[in-house]
């Protein structure tokens, strides 16, 4: 293992020590409350070096709602791609929600209650894109469950 390696995986161990930390800081005492102090504090690591990763508490905030979104898309399409029963299907889509929320509250609070609280919070246009289209193409699945459940005459 070379020198550019080992530096590679230590930026990458701390980026994501910063998105873990900021994930507690944003449960504990949510978005508006949350500096990037306590976040670099959480991490053990400076402010500087939060900055060097992150441009702010928005960014980081940008950068787990798209690692959130994107566990729930891969989660929701397990769950799709497994097929079966329709039925049973959905339940195990409410399943994989409740799930989900259970254990990414700070997911939520940032998605949901930051937004609600900061209007001003925008989300980049760029960032929305490709989930939009992986949202459509999952729900066009679901539809077809839905159909499928129909036709068969189980709802």
């Amino acid at each position: 293992m070379g020198v550019q390696e080992r530096r590679r995986r230590e930026r990458e161990a701390r980026e994501r020590a910063i998105l873990e930390a900021a994930k507690e800081v944003f449960l504990e005492k949510g978005f508006d409350l949350a500096t990037v102090e306590e976040i670099a504090e959480r991490a053990e690591l400076g402010k500087g070096t939060v900055y060097s990763y992150f441009r702010g508490k928005e960014e980081i905030a940008l950068a787990l709602l798209s690692e959130g979104v994107e566990e729930l898309f891969r989660q929701v399409e397990k769950v799709v791609d497994e097929g079966g029963d329709p039925v049973e299907v959905l339940r195990n889509l409410g399943r994989t929600f409740f799930g989900y929320y259970r254990e990414n509250r700070a997911f939520f609070r940032i998605l949901v209650f930051g937004r609600r609280k900061r209007p001003e919070l925008v989300i980049p246009e760029e960032f929305f894109k490709p989930q939009i289209e992986r949202g459509r193409r999952c729900m066009e699945r679901l539809a077809l469950l839905i159909r499928r459940g129909m036709e068969e005459g189980r709802f």
